[in-house]
Order: structure tokens, then sequence, then C-alpha cells
């Protein structure tokens, strides 16, 4: 959904990257090549795994996971589109840049286009579950994703929000990182 409202062309890049291009001058090509194209290429991978025991695995009856599953697989999707609706209007519709989104999804984590996300990912290693699959491969990509959200792309944004908003760190210190009922803010 959050390409179809920024995307504005093929010059169009994510501000990350040009952050990464001055940081790291000559060594940005290997490292673009590397982190911003093939790591990303293989984590989807391991995420649609759990696709691939699905469909290897003998037909089976559908069972209580497989309706959790589903359950996940919905809650998450509405979660990340309602989040980016939300994000995309309020920038529409903010006084200043600096301003804070605190309201709707984003009242229960500072992350729910994020949590939304992960919830989809997991939602596929349910129904590896669910169709009796054992292997760790089958759960290794729901892993990764969460790996990679909460070490790279959240300590990413949120700095920047940081220095860019300083109502941010308010919101940090009221509201939950990405799991809503979580114990930990930070």
């Amino acid at each position: 959904m959050n390409w179809a409202h920024g995307w504005t062309g093929l010059q169009h890049q994510d501000w990350r990257y040009g952050n990464l291009q001055r940081q790291l001058g000559a060594l940005y090509w290997p490292v673009s090549f590397s982190g911003i194209h093939l790591m990303p290429t293989l984590l989807v991978f391991l995420g649609c795994l759990p696709l691939y025991f699905v469909v290897a695995a003998p037909s089976a009856p559908l069972n209580p996971l497989d309706g959790l599953a589903v359950g996940v697989a919905v809650a998450a999707i509405w979660i990340e589109t309602q989040a980016d609706l939300e994000l995309h209007r309020f920038r529409r519709q903010r006084e200043s840049a600096r301003d804070v989104l605190t309201t709707g999804v984003w009242r229960w984590c500072r992350h729910p286009n994020y949590l939304g996300e992960i919830g989809f990912w997991l939602a596929l290693a349910l129904f590896a579950g669910a169709a009796g699959v054992a292997s760790v491969w089958a759960y290794a990509g729901v892993l990764a994703m969460l790996v990679l959200f909460e070490f790279i792309s959240i300590p990413m944004i949120e700095k920047k929000l940081v220095e860019a908003k300083p109502e941010y760190r308010a919101y940090c210190q009221r509201t939950f990182r990405l799991l809503p009922f979580s114990a930990l803010r930070n």
C-alpha cells in the first residue's frame, strides 16, 4: 500500500538509500547489492518457504491452526493497511512535518505497519504448522523478518524520527515500540 502513495516513478529513491550512500561513499555499491537487494530477496524467500512446505505436504483436513493462520493473516493485512492509510491521511493533513501521528492504530504501537507485516509472515508459518510441517525452515522466515524489523528497520527510522520530531521522544515513552501488549516500550 505504501508504494502506491509514495512512489513517484522510476527516479524515486527511498530516503534510507540516500543516507547510506552519503555515509558509505565508495562502499555504497557493494553494500547496496548485498544489503538492499540480495538480503531482502533472501528474506522474502525464507518468508515464503512455508508456502512450499504447505503445497508439498500430504493433503490434510483443515484444523483449528488453519483457522488461527487465517485470522492472523486477515488481522495483519488489516493492521498494515490501516496503518498506511492513517499515515498518508496524517501526512496530507498535518500542520507541520514535525508533528507526530499518535492516533488510530498508531496509539497501539509506534510501528503498526511493521507489526502487520510481521503478522503476515507469521500467518504463513502458522499455515505450515497447520499442515504438520516440523522443518525449522518453515519458521525461519518469520524469525528473520522479526530480526530485520527489530534490529535494522525500526532503529533506523526511530533515529531519524527522534532527530526530526521533538515530540517523538515523548511518544516513545508512552507507546509500545512494536508489540502493543508487551512489557517493553523501547
